[in-house]
């Protein structure tokens, strides 16, 4: 069953689409919820689109499911090439194309994507745990004021 979350002005049209088909829409969870749900399936499929006037950054979910060492799948928008690399998940261009022979593989040799899952849990644990950033930030700021 392929689980919807989150919201927007096309769930509607969404599920209307999906109707009969293994989907089910969850809608916005509330935080305490994501990292159960994130560890209760196989995947995160992040399609984002950006358009001329919305660019998003680095979309906290793929750094959460990377996290919870769940192999992320995503297409290049935004800041997702900061975060996922072609070693710790799968970079998409053309997800309509690309999704289904690429999930059909996965499900036949699931160890490619165990194998990025665990190269991104390590890069999140490295480059993205909160406590390295924030003392990094706090040695720099601590530089600054010695130039002063």
């Amino acid at each position: 069953t392929l689980t919807i979350a989150g919201d927007g002005p096309l769930r509607a049209e969404l599920e209307q689409t999906a109707r009969g088909l293994p989907m089910r829409f969850i809608g916005v969870l509330p935080r305490s919820e994501i990292r159960q749900q994130m560890l209760a399936h196989d995947c995160l499929i992040s399609c984002s689109r950006e358009t001329a006037n919305d660019a998003e950054g680095v979309p906290n979910v793929i750094l959460e499911a990377m996290a919870c060492g769940l192999p992320v799948m995503a297409t290049h928008g935004g800041g997702v090439r900061e975060a996922l690399l072609a070693e710790t998940g799968f970079l998409l261009d053309e997800p309509e194309q690309e999704l289904p022979p690429l999930l059909a593989s996965l499900r036949a040799n699931p160890e490619p994507a165990r194998q990025r899952a665990r190269a991104a849990r390590q890069m999140i644990e490295q480059h993205w745990d909160a406590l390295p950033l924030a003392a990094t930030k706090a040695q720099l700021l601590r530089q600054a004021a010695e130039l002063i």
